[in-house]
């Protein structure tokens, strides 16, 4: 007999040792001196019998001691163990999951918003329902997948997508491998899965944006040479590129500031994505330049959409904050089949600068004879002869330089009265062009062309020095209009300065005219040209007031001695009409300027003026724009100009 514990087989041993002793002293005795030694070896051996089990049993009760104490040592080791297992399930970023033979699940970690009873994953749900749910992964992964489950094959980094009851589509990625039994049997798969939807969400949006235009969200200038590029090598289809430059653009950053540029450049973008068929692609590729590609179309078929995007793009903005806004696009295309990507965006491009040299707000196809014109349908690029022709001059701002060199441009003069008696207090200098070759040219149309090239800059200065020349002997006041882009020069002050100096005109009789455009693009800038032209003896005028914001913050902020009243408040309709010019009236007295309205065309509104208290007037009715300065002078007022008496103040 072999003992795992040396010390209990000793006392065994020797337990065994004495009974086999006591075995042979109860042998029959052959002599008779034996009998008391016999007693006394009984009662010994009995007591070390005694002494014996009772050693023995007190060491199998200690050894009993010691294994319950190992067993429990090793219990709570083992639950130790588990619980870190289990709180590391738990902990871990991704759900930690068991299946069966049948891929149902049978267990599930509870951790980072997955529990039991989850659209992703909960106890008794089958791994095969997934496929149905997937709208992303090819059905053909997943019966590879599901095939090498049943095989019992590992696998890792498998990626799958789930789409949930409100519609929205989760992203996963899961390792497995297979749980066997002591016989080798596979019995289920255990593994992890990661809840990857934000991270593919991410990946997303860069891979937008690398492709996309940040302000527009429009495809940017990579989409679309990467679209133009496929277009080009498939060759199966007819198509054609059109790209797109706004005409007016540099103006509105110029006197409204890039973010009102920013935001045309959005409402640009949302219209073209309206002008345009929904297999088409329109995208920006920077600044004001925009581009749209057109599947399935011919020549005619190009320039009818061209020409709507003209249309559409040509019409009225008004920005968030009510700013209205007018720019015209002019749009060069190229039908594909003159070869590669890089070469049709050359002759675009080329087309583009035809479009725009001929006057813009027109398409221009690559090979066309004549560009196809498309007119504004605002009052700022009226119908008519000389607008015809000025389109089809060689270009516009060409013809401006050309015409501040032979001195085509020239001033006009109207009259501007006093209402209490009539007379003239001085003559509003009005910009004209006369064109031997095209004839007047409204103001309206090549002023915009003027400011967009900068050429308003020294035709402003021009202006106001032909003015300043123009009044010197007079008593009068001469006023000028100043152009937003022009006050926004730095050279301004000291070329005014500079001016009055030469024609020796007293500042004080010189009025510069400026509209509220002017004065919400840099505030800080404009009050301190204001400050340095009130302090040169010049008189500012608020022009324009009662159109566009007629904010009070203009007449706080930038002190005017003169405010005048747009035309168009008199034609307001009669019952309100009196009571908007008395409050207009009222709120440029109350910062201390004298008021001008403007538009006077009949008696009636010139004795409401009385009534109402106006300082000045001018119109029609009160003198109408003449060629100099002495026929404007000389202008009489007409019938009932001058006030009865009472009337005036």
């Amino acid at each position: 007999m072999v003992f795992r514990h040396p010390p209990v087989s000793l006392l065994i041993s020797l337990q065994f040792g004495l009974l086999t002793a006591g075995l042979i002293a109860t042998l029959p005795e052959r002599q008779g001196h034996f009998l008391v030694l016999t007693a006394s070896w009984d009662t010994g051996l009995i007591l070390a019998h005694g002494l014996l089990l009772f050693l023995l049993i007190r060491r199998l009760v200690g050894h009993r001691r010691e294994q319950v104490a190992r067993l429990k040592a090793l219990n709570v080791e083992l639950l130790l163990a588990l619980r870190r297992a289990r709180d590391l399930a738990e902990c871990c970023s991704d759900m930690v999951w068991e299946t069966d033979l049948e891929g149902r699940f049978t267990f599930i970690s509870d951790h980072n918003g997955i529990h039991r009873g989850d659209e992703c994953a909960r106890i008794g749900g089958m791994i095969a329902d997934y496929p149905a749910r997937d709208p992303i992964t090819p059905p053909e992964i997943w019966a590879r997948r599901l095939a090498g489950q049943a095989a019992g094959e590992p696998f890792r980094d498998f990626q799958f997508s789930l789409r949930q009851s409100d519609g929205s589509i989760r992203h996963f990625q899961s390792n497995g491998v297979p749980v066997r039994s002591e016989a080798g049997v596979l019995i289920g798969f255990r593994g992890t899965t990661r809840d990857r939807t934000r991270e593919v969400e991410v990946l997303h949006e860069l891979a937008h944006q690398a492709m996309h235009d940040t302000l527009t969200g429009l495809p940017n200038r990579r989409s679309i040479a990467r679209e133009l590029e496929e277009i080009t090598e498939a060759g199966n289809q007819p198509a054609a590129v059109l790209l797109l430059d706004l005409d007016g653009f540099k103006t509105v950053n110029d006197i409204h500031g890039h973010a009102a540029g920013d935001a045309l450049l959005r409402l640009v973008a949302e219209r073209l994505r309206g002008a345009v068929r929904p297999d088409d692609v329109a995208g920006r590729l920077g600044g004001d330049e925009f581009a749209v590609l057109l599947r399935d179309v011919d020549a005619a078929r190009v320039l009818e959409i061209g020409q709507r995007i003209v249309g559409q793009l040509s019409e009225p903005y008004v920005l968030p904050c009510g700013t209205e806004l007018r720019v015209g696009v002019s749009v060069g295309g190229c039908l594909t089949g003159e070869g590669d990507a890089d070469t049709l965006l050359r002759l675009a491009d080329q087309s583009l600068y035809e479009a725009k040299r001929r006057g813009g707000n027109s398409v221009r196809l690559h090979g066309q004879e004549a560009p196809v014109q498309t007119e504004r349908r605002d009052r700022a690029w009226p119908e008519g002869a000389a607008m015809r022709q000025l389109r089809s001059a060689a270009t516009v701002p060409a013809a401006l330089q050309l015409a501040l060199e032979r001195e085509e441009l020239s001033l006009d003069f109207q009259p501007m009265r006093r209402v209490a008696d009539g007379r003239v207090e001085g003559l509003e200098a009005l910009l004209r062009w006369r064109s031997a070759e095209l004839g007047p040219v409204s103001p309206e149309v090549f002023v915009p062309v003027a400011e967009e090239t900068g050429l308003i800059v020294p035709i402003g200065l021009w202006a106001i020095e032909k003015a300043c020349e123009a009044a010197v002997g007079g008593s009068w006041r001469i006023a000028v209009n100043l152009s937003p882009v022009q006050f926004s020069q730095p050279g301004l002050i000291s070329g005014i300065g500079a001016i009055l100096h030469r024609t020796g005109l007293q500042p004080s009789r010189l009025v510069l005219e400026l509209t509220e455009r002017t004065l919400t693009a840099r505030p800080g800038s404009v009050r301190e040209k204001l400050r340095s032209l009130r302090a040169m003896g010049v008189l500012l005028a608020l022009d324009d007031f009662g159109t566009g914001y007629s904010k009070l913050a203009s007449l706080h902020d930038f002190r005017f001695d003169m405010v005048k009243v747009d035309g168009s408040v008199l034609r307001i309709g009669a019952p309100q009409r009196e009571p908007v010019l008395c409050a207009l009236l009222d709120i440029a007295r109350a910062f201390g300027a004298a008021t001008v309205v403007e538009g006077v065309e009949n008696e009636a509104e010139w004795r409401m003026l009385g009534k109402l208290g106006a300082d000045f007037a001018q119109g029609r009715f009160l003198g109408a724009p003449r060629e100099s300065v002495a026929a404007a002078l000389a202008e009489p007022a007409m019938p009932g100009a001058r006030l009865p008496p009472g009337v005036a103040r």
